[in-house]
């Protein structure tokens, strides 16, 4: 009888943790980050530091924002986390205040964050490092955050019902697929290429990123670029004073060509936070540009 619990308890685990947590012979808690990286902690942690806004709403989604000590800044979003406490900016974590808040875990991303990652690490910190750059590393993102969870029905059933909203909110299938322009930035003219959330957003709606046949990340492009492609949509993510930017296309001889502007389509007023944070709310900024597009989801 004992035997056949302890199967059942096996199954269990084996369901609900993934691949990416497990707590070995002796209590040890393993688990990797997207980079490969296995970190080893003493036991499931309960005092968790996360260092980008996108992170913290990803432990408000999985409703595991109890295990949250610190945070940055920047992470306004929802509002009741203002209760955790700051410890200092997204690119500039004040690495005192980390150490007073005696956290298990801290988890970073990459790039601007990895001199953070590499200093933590000297002291001794745990640090799980969640660079996000695709839907499809948010998801596995999620599945890594869940194994925290001591109510992993809950969340997996969260993040289940995020995957289908992400396979569902699509573009309606037709002979020609739409080409999208993704502007982060005026001048100098930057856009986002592969290997960023905003081209993974555009894939999975079923557009075709114009910027994504030449750069990576993001990146400035040359406008003759842009009338050879001629964009069927204009996307302007987080740029200031758009609307004169808007303007600007509608009478400059050139931008006028593109079928974007000729057609009226172009988007410029979206929360950036819906589309730049690689977070559960990826999905209303995938519906908005849909909606602004005079376009349909088959999303309910």
């Amino acid at each position: 009888m004992k035997y056949k619990i302890f199967i059942l308890f096996l199954l269990f685990t084996i369901l609900f943790s993934g691949c990416n947590g497990r707590i070995e012979d002796g209590g040890a808690f393993k688990i990797s980050g997207l980079n490969g990286e296995e970190i080893s902690l003493p036991e499931r942690p309960n005092r968790i530091i996360v260092l980008a806004p996108n992170l913290l709403e990803i432990f408000y989604y999985l409703e595991l924002e109890g295990l949250l000590v610190g945070r940055v800044d920047e992470a306004s979003f929802p509002k009741e986390s203002d209760n955790i406490p700051s410890v200092g900016h997204f690119q500039r974590p004040d690495i005192e205040k980390i150490i007073k808040q005696k956290p298990d875990l801290v988890i970073t991303t990459g790039l601007v964050q990895r001199k953070t990652t590499e200093k933590l690490q000297q002291l001794n910190i745990p640090v799980l490092e969640l660079y996000i750059t695709s839907i499809k590393d948010l998801i596995k993102s999620l599945e890594i955050i869940s194994q925290f969870s001591k109510t992993p029905n809950i969340t997996k059933s969260k993040i289940d019902s995020l995957k289908y909203k992400f396979n569902n909110t699509v573009y309606p299938k037709s002979s020609n697929k739409l080409k999208v322009l993704p502007i982060i930035w005026w001048d100098p003219l930057t856009i986002a290429g592969t290997e960023t959330i905003l081209d993974s957003v555009l894939e999975r709606l079923g557009f075709i990123n114009i910027a994504s046949r030449y750069i990576s990340g993001y990146k400035k492009i040359n406008l003759e670029v842009v009338l050879e492609e001629n964009p069927d949509i204009i996307l302007i993510i987080g740029v200031q004073d758009y609307e004169n930017i808007i303007k600007f296309m509608k009478d400059d001889d050139i931008w006028k060509k593109i079928n974007a502007v000729k057609n009226d389509k172009i988007i410029g007023d979206i929360d950036p936070d819906l589309l730049l944070r690689p977070g559960p709310r990826l999905v209303i900024g995938m519906e908005e540009i849909i909606k602004r597009a005079n376009m349909r989801t088959i999303f309910n």
